[in-house]
């Protein structure tokens, strides 16, 4: 799933070039959604959602609910690239 998300990440980069009469380059980054800084307050968010789930003695299977016909996974990565402009 996640080389999916990768080559999905790709084509999108390739239209915005192909948009601007550009032509796509090198790969500069690529992550996962957050990592990179381009959120505001993503790892602020996600370490304390972390620090909360740790101050608590119950086991996962109190917190976590799942119903096994209705399950959606997906990956997302954000990715930067060059672009040759013409």
């Amino acid at each position: 799933m996640r080389r999916q998300a990768v080559a999905n990440a790709s084509e999108a980069a390739n239209d915005f070039a192909l948009a601007l009469g550009a032509q796509m380059g090198r790969l500069i980054t690529l992550a996962d959604p957050g990592l990179l800084g381009t959120r505001p307050n993503a790892g602020w968010v996600a370490a304390a959602a972390t620090a909360r789930s740790r101050r608590s003695d119950a086991s996962w299977d109190e917190f976590i609910d799942i119903d096994l016909e209705v399950i959606t996974i997906s990956a997302n990565v954000e990715a930067s690239y060059e672009v040759t402009l013409p």
